[in-house]
């Protein structure tokens, strides 16, 4: 039986109580983890070469016997470093060999032993030389997993022990994958893909389990989320219909012009609100492309309907601008806002919630207050979380919650292309702002080295002096050991004020300062009080200081590319030319902030950081609620669409498919998303 796959690895030969530990530090507990610990990669040792058959700069498996004493010495900065070197001959040649770092694996190498060196080879003149080699005992005509490795867990063993469980238990392990769908889409089962991942004779037996474990974890990704939006669907809701007027006369409140792509996205809403079961429904945008706009009208529309709004923001600075914004503007629309946050004083807090219970309040505007015990609406129709990929995974439910299924807008200033978007938030539906509202500048970019701070700075100075204001932007908030080389708010904001800033109105703001503190600082600078503000990334979002015409960012490549284009986004919102400067002296760094400076395209920037960063590291997989996957990518977007078609076809099928294999499938979701409801 597979319950047997729940046995600890230390029921294995050769793996004692110490060696379980490490192995726990890789996620490896029981047999079925080790069975799907997958290889980091492989060692092809199938074509072994003499040193005469290869040539300079040639990666080989170079078979050879090491004919001199293994030595080995400590070099640099407190000895931290080790560098083993020896002499192989192969053939009728001699190679070089040199180790960094790698005592434990130069130990185990003996004079006069036969070995297997898988590197790339260094040729000058008749003198034959690889450094960091992979070593391996000699098995020729084999392909070697190399897994990832703790300390106190060797290579061989984690490849003994994995033999060992497919030996013993792999007939017990039952398929995840239908059979019918297996066959449809051509799919290894699942004993075939683990034997061939872990035991693979050739390079088709390794793209073949690959692909076998990427589509099934892909498949049972969009299921999960298919069944999410089926769920949202069944739940009822409120149906909201105002005059279509509403929408008009908000527009006439505006002192501007409302773009097509806001007056779409507000129509996709309104149709949504106007039905019983609830929106859910996420609005992406373009730095500055006016969702909040669109977060507005339906508050007016909601309102004009009896029914109360909230609205979520993930940081104060950002709760606190969203209702400096809106609460002017609505309230000529003849709607009450009102603001909660932490800072919110208990007896204002008291007067508030009685307000919001009574129904005096049409919006309350706040951070994760708003889902706090005792917020209490008393017809909540509608929910908008603002910066949703920084909430945890349940504080939008939370705040549905709050009323009895409200409908649900989700805004973002992080675009993704449509079809990731869709997958992303699978159930949701999504809407696009693709216009910027006019007036909006163009912001020109340019990376610039530290050696061009006199410059860049004095530029300022003068831009500052002629009645402009800029920001500069800091990863750190202090200064930190081993980080001589970052910039900190507080030890740069003397050098600037000492320096090039001498005599401006220079304010500093970072998050560990009190709430008020932040609201003044902010305050101070949007009335023009403050010329340059030098922060953290506090400001990424929500800061609206159109007469900013200079964004500086310090130790740029320290910063994601959608993060950076968000700090970029908070100048050229007036009618100025303005300006970014990434400061970066990183060679590793060059080519990604180089593209960053190409383009202003949010969307074509979300997808060099996608690429680049993955979705995990993008998004933030705990908070955003994503699965982790073992292989596949939620950028492998041909994946992922004929994962698409493999759950139509198994919806299609699946009164047809036997109980046990369906329950497979449910059970492979629930493991997949942690937890998922089937019902």
């Amino acid at each position: 039986m597979e319950t047997d796959l729940t046995k600890k690895v230390d029921t294995l030969k050769g793996i004692g109580p110490k060696r379980a530990d490490a192995l726990k530090k890789l996620g490896i507990e029981t047999l079925r983890d080790l069975l799907f610990y997958f290889p980091r990669t492989y060692t092809d040792l199938s074509d072994v070469k003499t040193l005469e058959e290869t040539f300079d700069g040639e990666t080989a498996a170079v078979r050879g016997r090491i004919i001199s004493e293994v030595k080995t010495k400590r070099a640099g900065a407190g000895g931290r470093l080790t560098i083993t070197k020896f002499v192989v001959a192969s053939g009728s040649v001699e190679m070089s060999v040199t180790l960094f770092n790698q005592k434990f694996l130069a130990e185990r190498l003996e004079k006069e032993g036969e070995y297997l060196f898988y590197g790339k080879i260094i040729k000058t003149g008749i003198f034959y030389e690889m450094k960091s080699p992979r070593i391996e005992p000699v098995e020729e005509g084999v392909i070697q997993p190399v897994y990832g490795l703790s300390e106190g867990i060797p290579q061989k063993m984690i490849r003994n022990s994995v033999r060992t469980v497919l030996e013993s238990y792999l007939s017990s392990v039952e398929d995840t994958l239908p059979k019918i769908l297996r066959e449809k889409f051509g799919l290894l089962s699942l004993q075939d893909a683990l034997k061939k991942i872990h035991l693979p004779e050739n390079q088709s037996d390794i793209e073949n389990s690959r692909r076998r474990f990427i589509y099934e974890e892909l498949f049972l990704f969009r299921l999960g989320l298919s069944r999410s939006k089926t769920q949202r669907i069944k739940k009822r809701s409120f149906a909201i219909n105002s005059p279509k007027s509403v929408i008009e006369d908000f527009y006439k409140l505006l002192p501007y012009a409302p773009t097509n792509a806001q007056r779409r996205v507000i129509d996709d809403c309104v149709r949504d609100m106007s039905k019983n079961f609830a929106m859910a429904r996420l609005v992406q945008g373009d730095v500055g492309s006016g969702k909040t706009t669109v977060a507005a009208a339906l508050f007016c529309h909601a309102a004009a309907s009896g029914f109360q709004s909230c609205m979520m923001a993930p940081t104060e600075v950002l709760a606190i601008q969203h209702f400096k914004s809106l609460q002017p503007l609505l309230e000529k629309a003849g709607l009450k806002t009102a603001l909660l946050t932490g800072s919110t004083s208990q007896s204002q807090r008291k007067i508030l919630l009685a307000q919001l219970k009574n129904g005096e309040i049409d919006l309350l505007i706040g951070t994760h207050a708003v889902i706090q015990k005792g917020v209490e609406f008393a017809k909540l129709g509608l929910a908008v979380t603002d910066e949703q990929h920084r909430f945890g995974v349940n504080q939008r439910e939370m705040l549905s919650e709050k009323g009895q299924n409200p409908h649900v807008l989700v805004m973002s200033a992080t675009p993704i292309p449509r079809s990731m978007a869709l997958i992303m938030y699978g159930d949701l539906d999504v809407s696009v702002i693709d216009e910027l509202p006019a007036g909006r500048q163009k912001i020109s970019t340019f990376l610039v080295g530290t050696d061009y701070r006199d410059r860049m700075y004095n530029y300022l100075r003068n831009e500052v002096m002629n009645g402009c204001q800029a920001y500069i932007v800091c990863p750190l908030v202090e200064d930190s050991d081993g980080l001589d080389d970052v910039v900190s708010v507080t030890s740069f904001l003397e050098e600037l004020t000492s320096k090039w800033l001498r005599y401006l109105n220079v304010a500093h703001l970072h998050g560990k300062m009190k709430s008020a503190e932040k609201e003044q600082i902010l305050k101070d600078f949007s009335e023009g009080k403050t010329r340059v503000l030098v922060s953290t990334t506090v400001i990424e979002v929500g800061i609206n200081v159109p007469n900013s015409t200079i964004m500086i960012i310090e130790n740029a490549d320290r910063f994601g590319l959608s993060q950076l284009h968000q700090l970029r986004g908070r100048v050229g919102r007036g009618s100025k030319k303005s300006y970014c400067f990434l400061v970066s002296d990183s060679s590793s760094a060059k080519e990604r902030l180089e593209k960053f400076c190409s383009t202003n395209d949010g969307f074509l920037i979300s997808r060099m950081d996608l690429e680049q960063r993955g979705p995990g590291d993008f998004f933030g997989s705990r908070q955003h609620g994503l699965p982790d996957f073992a292989m596949a990518s939620l950028t492998d977007m041909k994946g992922l669409d004929e994962a698409g078609k493999m759950v139509e076809f198994y919806l299609a099928v699946r009164e047809a498919i036997p109980e046990k294999e369906s329950f497979a499938v449910d059970s492979a979701v629930q493991r997949l998303f942690g937890t998922v409801s089937m019902s």
